[in-house]
């Protein structure tokens, strides 16, 4: 979850930014809304400055995460007190895909919230960071890092069901199914419906190839987050304790929720993969919409969203998702692919042919790209000379030459081909 800014005092609780649709509020004549800075006693005004325009980039349409980092970042260098700023950092950088410099930033933010502690600040230990730390670590592939952190979590606070779940994960992750489900049998001692334990047996048995187990025990899981999401929301639950009482548990049931709606958005992810191996496209794209509607940093989810809509040959909704994705990993073959292909398909063909170039740059193994680059060149362009070059580039990638392809079954083969005696049979040009 994105932090907001304000405090009445230094470092205590925040009120958190909502942020699971993305995109902020704007006028009328779709221009975004003034920025307010409201500067806090105890805070650097630039650094607050700085923080304000981050969260003003994370509710832009669409996001701006690169801005919104890039102003973080610099909240963090004016003030080293802004664990604030750093734990946002974090954040982004594990929605951008930067998972080793994610880890850093939430090691950063536990140091940051130490001294302050130590030194008497009015801000309490975030053990939660742990949670943070340890999946940052898993994805950067520090497995044994990333059970160290969900170990200390669990030191702390013995019954945290999202630590168990975790390492749960990361042994599976390792092939160590009875470690795993060591883990899971834990979870499920201590909830019958736990849905840390639900969601990692799920991936049990996707990994074991029952999709029909892992899709009862998914939907089972959604069933219980709105449940719960029902019990978090209700605010009787504040009625009988003091202001304090109710604004920690408050803070403490927003981080809940929020982590529930990404699970929402993982699982719904997952089904819509099952559905769509299973021929069902449209049952694929609801869960794919439901995925990106609730957790808008959902990368894989804007991909397969886009994939579908590739399919269905609306290229204009699928540019829109493959753009969603890039914005969040620049360098995505699939996404900068399915770019180019709904530019092509949208008849904008010197974008595509950009966006092709871009793509086979970046990845410069991708056959794909370089047959499209070879057909704009010989079907739009009429430039055989490119259209050789491309085709060629094709060819040699599969391990093949214009000598030893098959015409009558390769398209690139026959069209090089055809390519190679048009350009022969061109006229000379004239002096």
């Amino acid at each position: 979850m994105i932090r907001n800014a304000f405090r009445s005092l230094p470092f205590v609780a925040l009120v958190l930014l909502a942020n699971a649709c993305g995109g902020g509020q704007t006028t009328d004549d779709n221009t975004p809304p003034p920025l307010v800075i409201e500067y806090i006693p105890g805070l650097n005004h630039d650094a607050t400055a700085a923080f304000y325009e981050g969260i003003a980039a994370m509710e832009a349409t669409p996001t701006n995460y690169r801005g919104a980092l890039e102003s973080f970042e610099r909240a963090y260098e004016l003030d080293a007190n802004f664990w604030e700023a750093v734990e946002n950092i974090g954040l982004l950088q594990m929605d951008l895909g930067l998972y080793a410099e994610a880890a850093q930033s939430f090691q950063t933010e536990l140091e940051i919230i130490e001294r302050l502690v130590a030194d008497e600040w009015p801000v309490s230990s975030r053990p939660e960071v742990y949670l943070n730390l340890g999946k940052a670590l898993s994805l950067a592939r520090r497995t044994t890092d990333a059970a160290q952190a969900f170990a200390a979590l669990l030191e702390i606070d013995p019954d945290n069901v999202e630590a168990r779940a975790n390492l749960a994960a990361l042994n599976l992750q390792a092939n160590n199914l009875e470690g795993s489900r060591q883990y899971i049998a834990e979870l499920l001692e201590m909830s019958r419906d736990d849905l840390g334990a639900l969601n990692v047996l799920a991936l049990n048995y996707k990994s074991a190839g029952d999709m029909q187990m892992a899709s009862y025990l998914w939907e089972r899981a959604l069933g219980l987050i709105a449940v719960a999401q029902q019990t978090l929301s209700d605010e009787a639950q504040y009625a009988e304790l003091t202001e304090d009482e109710a604004s920690a548990l408050r803070q403490y049931n927003t981080g809940r929720l929020e982590r529930m709606v990404k699970v929402q958005s993982d699982i719904n992810n997952e089904l819509g993969v099952i559905a769509w191996t299973n021929g069902e496209e449209d049952q694929a794209e609801s869960y794919f919409f439901n995925a990106v509607a609730l957790n808008s940093s959902n990368a894989a989810a804007h991909l397969n969203l886009a994939t579908v809509y590739l399919d269905f040959a609306d290229f204009a909704t699928a540019q829109f998702h493959f753009d969603e994705a890039l914005a969040l990993r620049p360098s995505d073959e699939a996404g900068l692919i399915g770019r180019a292909a709904c530019l092509y398909g949208l008849g904008e063909t010197d974008a595509a042919w950009d966006a092709f170039l871009l793509a086979f740059e970046t990845h410069q193994d991708n056959e794909y790209a370089a047959r499209r680059l070879g057909d704009i060149s010989f079907t739009e362009r009429t430039d055989y000379a490119s259209a050789i070059q491309w085709y060629t580039r094709n060819l040699g990638i599969r391990g093949l030459t214009a000598s030893t392809c098959d015409r009558g079954s390769d398209q690139v083969c026959a069209s090089l081909n055809t390519a190679i005696e048009l350009q022969s049979s061109a006229p000379a040009p004239e002096n």
